[in-house]
């Protein structure tokens, strides 16, 4: 039997919960009663690592599994699309700390997930309850997914997923880039005035019923798209500004993802044909679209 397992911080499920629990093709369970509990954790301390997590993740296969074969990498992409869709659809403190793999010669530590930062918007670190309604509803995104038409979509959408998962984590100047990258990924359609159309397009889909409120993300994305060119050209930038600027932009960017992961109609016109999603933008800037729920 191979396993690839991997350790979650703060991921705190309700207590009713019946475990394993089983998402995809991986179960998950609760430290005390993970199956590789003592063995994880003695592999921890003989290398002076920490011994801190609250759940565990595991995928099996009865086939001879690589360290660099499809099992290992579907698992990694499960997981960690898993996490993310769940912080997305319910802001929580949940990230994958280590990650094994665990074939007949023992274990194999893969990745170990280290940053002194988390998402400025998670801004008290405590404990965020995650239900079995929140479990449905990341399985009823994924199935909105599995439903765009071509790959060429559904991999867009998760290439955002990943960028969004980059901007999570590591130097706070190169998580502004990722967010804005993120934002191109979904809003650009390769046009000019981009900083204006990400911003206004930004605004709209978050807030669309306030003008108030569209108006204040509007002006914040635009001046940090501005406060982004300055870092990619290495001008001296200040600490608190860039500080300033990613906790506006972390808020937003989430806000604007899970805003379309949870309309499945939007969903399909930012991932249709470029002249169906550019009308539909038109439409939007023109006040021609109905975005009340």
């Amino acid at each position: 039997m191979w396993s690839y397992i991997a350790t979650v911080e703060n991921l705190y499920l309700e207590r009713r919960t019946r475990y394993p629990l089983t998402f995809q093709n991986f179960k998950i369970y609760p430290q005390e009663k993970s199956p590789f509990r003592k063995k994880v954790e003695q592999y921890l301390r003989d290398r002076s690592l920490p011994v801190t997590f609250t759940h565990v993740l595991v995928m099996r296969t009865r086939k001879t599994a690589k360290t660099n074969g499809e099992f290992i990498n579907r698992a990694r992409t499960y997981f960690n699309r898993f996490i993310t869709l769940l912080r997305v659809y319910k802001p929580n403190w949940a990230f994958i700390h280590y990650e094994f793999f665990h074939s007949k010669s023992g274990f194999t530590v893969f990745t170990l997930h280290e940053s002194d930062e988390r998402p400025h918007f998670l801004t008290i670190p405590a404990e965020i309850t995650i239900k079995k309604t929140d479990i449905g509803a990341i399985k009823r995104i994924l199935y909105r997914l599995k439903r765009l038409r071509s790959r060429e979509r559904f991999n867009k959408i998760l290439n955002s997923l990943g960028y969004l998962e980059r901007g999570c984590k590591g130097i706070l100047a190169e998580r502004i880039i990722w967010l804005f990258i993120v934002l191109e990924s979904l809003l650009n359609l390769k046009e000019p005035e981009l900083a204006h159309k990400l911003s206004s397009r930004t605004a709209w889909l978050i807030n669309p019923t306030n003008f108030r409120k569209r108006i204040e993300v509007f002006n914040g994305i635009k001046k940090a798209y501005g406060f982004r060119s300055n870092i990619v050209h290495g001008e001296v930038i200040k600490q608190e500004e860039i500080e300033s600027h990613l906790k506006f932009l972390e808020d937003k960017v989430w806000a604007l993802m899970k805003a379309i992961l949870l309309d499945l109609k939007l969903l399909r016109i930012l991932t249709d044909k470029r002249e169906k999603t550019q009308e539909y933008f038109n439409n939007l800037v023109l006040g021609k679209v109905d975005l009340r729920s």
